[in-house]
């Protein structure tokens, strides 16, 4: 089960770090445009916190001129901003080389990954120490 989980939180912060790296290596920037935002109840029981998760869905135009849409969690602050006054602007940060790659908050992806790959290596070494722990040898306590 912990190997299970290691390769997961592993696959999940590489997919986040290399959308960072990809957007970040490009460095591309563009104004959202059309910025809807959105809220959905989440799953589960929720006692602590907000009910509710919040999205910004977007469009923006790339260097050459085409457009492309997104979508993004965002803080209920922003969410708020967005839904009362509607003119809060809003910076997309994508790739170059692939459009389709592309964020409103680049440090929380950056994050993201960062988190993701420190809780895959505190995962690794717990399915490391469980399988050496595994193949050493019992002694039998005799008296």
């Amino acid at each position: 089960m912990l190997v299970a989980i290691a390769l997961l939180a592993t696959a999940l912060a590489a997919w986040y770090g290399h959308t960072y790296w990809l957007i970040a290596r490009d460095g591309a920037t563009a104004q959202a445009l059309a910025v809807r935002p959105e809220s959905e109840r989440k799953l589960g029981k929720v006692v602590l916190g907000d009910p509710n998760r919040y999205f910004a869905s977007y469009r923006f135009f790339d260097e050459g001129g085409r457009e492309h849409a997104g979508r993004q969690t965002i803080s209920r602050d922003l969410y708020e901003g967005l839904s009362q006054t509607g003119d809060v602007t809003l910076t997309v940060h994508y790739s170059r080389s692939r459009p389709d790659v592309n964020v409103i908050d680049l440090d929380a992806v950056r994050w993201v990954s960062i988190i993701l790959a420190a809780l895959a290596g505190v995962v690794w070494i717990a399915a490391l120490l469980r399988v050496v722990r595994g193949w050493a040898p019992r002694t039998a306590n005799v008296s």
